[in-house]
């Protein structure tokens, strides 16, 4: 009997063009990472497919050209923790350790640039270039840290949205429209997991939303803005502004 498939399907890259998965890549890149000029490699990666898992050898930072994924790690309780939506222009990949500690996949598919760090930081430039991706990591992770510990359940699915009509927010690029409306590349269950809420807390609080007219629900995924002063209002407190 074949063993249980684990509830997170990891799918095969896209297959126009077919290229090899990235695991496959790695010893072809780690024989390019000490060439100058740096070598930078573009892969288009289908759905659900990892780019690198917990526990991996961290010798390449990845830039989201476009598309989108979720860095994710699991708790000791065996519950899953979303730390980052990564959309278009977000550079990620960095480790404090030689491994990864934490799994990245995309959710939709997605064009991503990947450079060996060794490359990176041989001149000057990549140096800064590198310090200004992990501060600007820091300030994200800062921020995360601040919604799970003192929003509200509300706040929190206010604040995801809000974040998510911004260019760089959790959505498909492709599926926005003028009319103020966006598809976001994350499931409910995946947005719960980000904000440390059930699928059915965001599910009441994005009806909450909806009631007060503040957005239009036009499917599970397509999201329409409908009163952004309103939404700002609930993601950011009065008392929270200083």
């Amino acid at each position: 009997m074949n063993a249980p498939q684990p509830a997170l399907e990891l799918a095969r890259f896209a297959p126009e063009p077919a290229p090899a998965p990235l695991a496959d890549l790695v010893p072809f890149l780690a024989a390019e990472r000490d060439l100058v000029p740096p070598v930078a490699l573009t892969r288009r990666l289908a759905a659900r497919a990892a780019i690198y898992r917990a526990g991996d050898t961290a010798e390449f930072t990845y830039e989201m050209i476009d598309g989108g994924a979720i860095l994710w790690t699991m708790l000791p309780d065996g519950r899953r923790q979303i730390l980052q939506m990564i959309g278009p222009g977000d550079v990620f990949g960095f480790a404090a350790l030689d491994q990864h500690d934490a799994t990245a996949v995309t959710t939709v598919t997605s064009r991503i640039r990947v450079v060996p760090i060794a490359q990176s930081t041989r001149s000057m430039a990549g140096q800064s270039m590198l310090l200004h991706q992990a501060l600007d990591r820091i300030h994200a992770l800062q921020a995360h840290a601040l919604l799970l510990g003192r929003m509200t359940a509300l706040e929190r699915v206010a604040h995801f949205l809000l974040a998510a009509f911004r260019p760089s927010g959790p959505t498909d690029p492709l599926a926005k429209d003028d009319g103020g409306r966006i598809r976001l590349f994350v499931t409910r269950e995946e947005i719960g997991d980000y904000l440390g809420l059930t699928i059915e807390t965001v599910s009441r609080n994005l009806g909450k939303l909806r009631k007060s007219g503040i957005i239009a629900l036009d499917h599970a995924d397509r999201i329409r803005l409908i009163d952004r002063t309103g939404l700002a209002a609930i993601a950011v407190p009065a008392g929270d502004h200083a």
